[in-house]
């Protein structure tokens, strides 16, 4: 019994973690919308969106459905009212992907009411990024066409503001003054009051009650490198060799000799796993294999980055998966169950 109570435990506390990259700080976290799939807060917080109009489209690796299209002309995505998201006498920053299909006077994300200084509202002005306060806050020049990493960030004693792109330091500005509360809802893709609506592509959002360091905002750009999102394809029948199944799956897979641990985590899911390789370089040639109760590969790759994010949906039911390593000689040397809900 008192093995059972430990492992309900752990499980708890992975599936606090693994729904954040570990890139993103967890830090004073207030909403994190990494749109696989939905328009759902991943933080914890449940600060989940209202999608109208928008559709999910491929992100800036290529992968499908882990982004959110908007056309220019209503689509937007809403998410309600709180207090955490007012940001009011407080530093704060504002992290989001974004890619121009072309430069109009758009908004990104809004939270604002009328009159002066009434919420806050990233937007654009020609080919700069925008903050409309008493008086306007612009970046320097940006590009459409490509994706970019945007981060904006506010020093509420020093009442500055500086505008990153792709993790370097784009403009700075003073003088600026704490958002006014709101009560309105918080917008992806449009104005909250207006019709400035974004034409373009939104992801991996994200929304704090702190100033983000430089190292932290350089660490969102590029910790995406080391993790891939994974669409499951069509499967392919093969055969599963005998093995002995382990079901304790959060003390991860050790590999002592190897100097490397693999973890996998949530378990139980209800669309996508984690798979963090850890110390990955020591795995060079062994490879991950995701399949079903029947033998069918979901998901393969060899080991060559720290983390895969497997996204299970829409092709997947729910049931008992299996992961395997190979090494090699793609000899089957571990297997792990994993039950999707």
């Amino acid at each position: 019994m008192k093995k059972i109570f430990l492992l309900a435990s752990i499980l708890i506390n992975f599936n606090a973690i693994a729904q954040v990259p570990n890139y993103i700080p967890t830090n004073g976290l207030q909403g994190w919308w990494p749109f696989t799939g939905n328009a759902n807060d991943d933080s914890g917080n449940g600060n989940n969106g209202t999608v109208t109009g928008s559709t999910l489209t491929t992100d800036r690796n290529g992968i499908v459905n882990t982004a959110y299209s908007f056309n220019g002309a209503g689509n937007h995505i809403d998410v309600n009212d709180v207090a955490p998201l007012r940001l009011v006498n407080t530093d704060y920053s504002i992290s989001c992907w974004v890619y121009f299909n072309a430069f109009v006077e758009q908004d990104l994300i809004s939270k604002r009411a009328t009159g002066v200084n009434n919420g806050y509202d990233l937007s654009t002005h020609l080919n700069q990024l925008a903050m409309p306060f008493t008086p306007p806050i612009y970046s320097n020049t940006i590009s459409d066409l490509t994706w970019l990493n945007v981060v904006i960030v506010y020093n509420n004693s020093l009442q500055t503001m500086d505008f990153y792109v792709n993790g370097t330091l784009n403009s700075s500005s003073n003088s600026v003054p704490s958002p006014n509360s709101t009560t309105n809802n918080l917008r992806f893709g449009g104005d909250i009051i207006g019709t400035y609506w974004h034409n373009g592509k939104l992801d991996d959002i994200g929304i704090w009650n702190r100033a983000l360091s430089t190292s932290e905002i350089q660490n969102i750009y590029t910790g995406t490198v080391d993790t891939c999102f994974f669409t499951v394809y069509d499967t392919i029948h093969v055969t599963v060799y005998d093995t002995t199944f382990v079901i304790d799956t959060l003390d991860g897979i050790n590999f002592r000799d190897l100097g490397n641990i693999i973890k996998v985590f949530p378990n139980p899911t209800h669309d996508k796993i984690t798979i963090d390789n850890e110390n990955y370089s020591a795995m060079k040639g062994y490879q991950i294999v995701l399949t079903n109760s029947l033998g069918e590969k979901i998901f393969q790759s060899e080991i060559d980055r720290k983390q895969f994010v497997i996204n299970l949906l829409p092709k997947t039911e729910s049931g008992l998966f299996y992961i395997q390593v190979l090494d090699k000689n793609n000899n089957i040397i571990e297997v792990r169950k994993i039950i999707v809900q």
